[in-house]
């Protein structure tokens, strides 16, 4: 959506070579970035020398109605750390209108089941939990991490 704001913005005092080497610009920078972000493993959340990175092994899935479906998200360091653990959520981003999506969270994976045809988007939330000074649990935020899952 930005982009074509700024395209937008710009059209009308741009020549139409200047406009496609805008576009084409544009269309490098976000492919690099996706393709980046896809395949590689980034520090997302860093405490006390430690490094934490998640990772998915795909953003795409398919399955049937009613199906469950184990999406593995490859959180490091793998075990947590003493006293910690992980956690991964899901938030439904978009949905067919009517469905329902049900998810169980595991350690390192996720499992979700849908009730209806279509293209469910979805966000995975992944949280250290561990204790805190006061008897509490303290919850820090490794990532985000974005799925569709296609359902026939």
């Amino acid at each position: 959506k930005r982009m074509r704001q700024i395209l937008q913005q710009t059209k009308k005092s741009l020549c139409f070579n200047q406009r496609l080497f805008l576009c084409l610009l544009m269309l490098f920078v976000s492919l690099s970035a996706f393709s980046a972000a896809k395949g590689q493993e980034g520090i997302l959340y860093q405490k006390k020398g430690s490094q934490f990175s998640v990772q998915l092994e795909r953003q795409d899935y398919k399955a049937k109605i009613g199906e469950p479906v184990s999406i593995p998200v490859h959180i490091r360091p793998n075990p947590a750390p003493a006293g910690a653990f992980y956690t991964i959520l899901a938030d439904t981003l978009s949905k067919p209108e009517g469905a329902k999506l049900s998810s169980l969270s595991g350690d390192q994976n996720i499992t979700l089941k849908a009730t209806q045809p279509g293209i469910y988007r979805v966000k995975l939330r992944i949280n250290l939990m561990e204790k805190s000074s006061c008897a509490g649990i303290e919850t820090k935020k490794i990532g985000d991490l974005e799925v569709a899952l296609h359902v026939k």
